[in-house]
């Protein structure tokens, strides 16, 4: 009986536990989503990557990815995916893939997430490619559904060219720079080749627009095709491109245009790049300190048998320069000597070689303008009339910091002196030689007296001669 007991436990026990997990198993099958996808483009390939949870009861995600799963929490999948394409993933273990050698349509199980659609492979035609997020499933009008429809892994890919400009200093390529005015900027354009052999285009221009601070100097643009691995083919000015105004008002502004005898060719479209490089000289006109002379460039093209301009914009540099400050002022009252003026030289960091020289305004001061970042020393070469000399030399060093603020890059000035780059001089007044008073009275009397008393033993001395 004991044993039959036990038998109908173990039983009962069991059927319970199935029943358990009969529910855990629905859950299970209930978190699993059959998508159809496909490429509409050949040759291209793809990595699937989950890089977020949905947890479609609760409405919520969760991730190893702390910048992607923040992007998520605000509904911002255009953050998210940005973040997802600084990372890498080379080591990750995609949840599939869609290869060159796939075609038409592949089903596909997949449980709750957010992934990440990484283009792995293209063909040579297309130069940029643009990445996608696919949530699976996706909550919309209060409810969480299923893509009916076949998801094309291919229709957020971006075969429109690139343009980009940069600032060159020696080796590297940034996109600012601290200069003095009259010196010569190296500037380089940089657009990937619109069109293909298949589909070419008819039109192609790259457009620098730079503020009247710069000026471009005439003939020093160079044109050449680039690709990597493939030998660079320099264009020759005047038939192969040329270099036009802009037209649109702004100083100095121009555009490249690569002629219709090489677009009409096959060579153009088995590049990848056309790269500009030319020169600009800060002037006279450019913005002195934190607001830097911005400069950016833009792509216009048509294709083939059309006759809508395609436009794409391009980036914006940034080329600062500096100034120094100066005040005369009274080393007794504290207050600037005006309508008084001194003369001031800038050295360079040799304390020797002359940088500027000028003199004070009406107000005591003067402005050296167009500096570079550097060490400088400001020395009084004339004093105002009534002052001494102050013949010492002030250093100051010019240390800027390039940084980002609103989307744009300004400059903060980190001196040794205070927190202006305004140096206040002193000076103190003349001291003359005492003239008049008592002191000077006596000594004409005394003078006077010696002279009457010559006089008198000259009259005696002539009278006995004459006895």
């Amino acid at each position: 009986m004991m044993k039959t007991t036990k038998r109908v436990i173990a039983i009962v026990i069991a059927a319970l536990m199935l029943a358990a997990m009969i529910p855990l198993t629905m859950a299970s099958a209930a978190k699993t989503y059959k998508i159809n996808v496909t490429s509409t483009k050949e040759g291209f390939a793809f990595n699937i990557y989950k890089v977020a949870d949905i947890n479609v009861e609760e409405g919520t995600y969760s991730s190893d990815y702390d910048s992607i799963l923040a992007a998520l929490k605000q509904g911002n999948t255009q953050t998210a995916l940005t973040a997802a394409d600084g990372m890498d993933f080379s080591s990750a273990t995609p949840v599939f893939t869609y290869t060159t050698e796939d075609t038409g349509v592949k089903n596909v199980d997949v449980a709750p997430g957010v992934y990440y659609v990484k283009c792995t492979d293209h063909p040579d035609t297309v130069t940029e490619v643009q990445n996608r997020m696919i949530p699976v499933p996706y909550y919309e009008d209060g409810n969480w559904k299923t893509y009916d429809d076949v998801i094309d892994l291919a229709s957020k890919i971006n075969v429109n060219p690139v343009v980009h400009k940069y600032i060159v200093e020696g080796e590297d390529l940034t996109d600012r720079t601290v200069v003095a005015i009259g010196d010569t900027v190296d500037f380089r354009l940089t657009a990937t080749v619109a069109g293909s052999v298949d589909k070419k285009v008819d039109t192609y221009s790259i457009i620098d627009t730079m503020e009247e601070g710069i000026t471009y100097t005439a003939n020093s643009a160079k044109v050449k095709l680039v690709k990597t691995g493939v030998e660079d083919r320099i264009l020759s000015a005047g038939t192969e491109f040329t270099v036009d105004p802009a037209n649109d008002g702004k100083t100095d502004s121009f555009r490249v245009n690569i002629d219709k005898s090489v677009l009409e060719g096959n060579e153009f479209y088995a590049y990848s790049t056309v790269v500009v490089d030319f020169k600009g000289v800060l002037n006279e006109k450019a913005k002195i300190g934190k607001t830097g002379n911005e400069n950016h460039d833009d792509l216009e093209y048509t294709n083939a048998g059309e006759t809508e301009v395609q436009f794409v914009p391009g980036d914006t540099v940034y080329v600062f320069t500096m100034q120094i400050d100066v005040e005369k002022i009274d080393a007794a009252t504290g207050e600037a000597i005006k309508n008084n003026p001194a003369e001031f030289t800038v050295f360079a960091e040799d304390k020797t070689t002359v940088v500027a020289k000028g003199d004070t305004d009406n107000d005591g001061k003067i402005s050296f303008k167009g500096l570079n970042k550097g060490t400088y020393y400001v020395q009084e070469t004339r004093a105002p009339q009534g002052y001494n000399l102050n013949t010492a030399q002030y250093e100051i060093k010019l240390v800027p910091s390039l940084v980002d603020e609103g989307g744009k890059v300004v400059m903060n000035l980190d001196l040794t002196k205070g927190t202006t780059n305004t140096i206040k001089v002193e000076d103190t007044k003349s001291v003359l030689p005492i003239t008049g008073g008592n002191g000077t009275m006596i000594f004409m009397i005394i003078g006077g007296s010696m002279i009457l008393l010559a006089g008198a033993l000259l009259v005696v001395v002539m009278k006995k001669r004459s006895k």
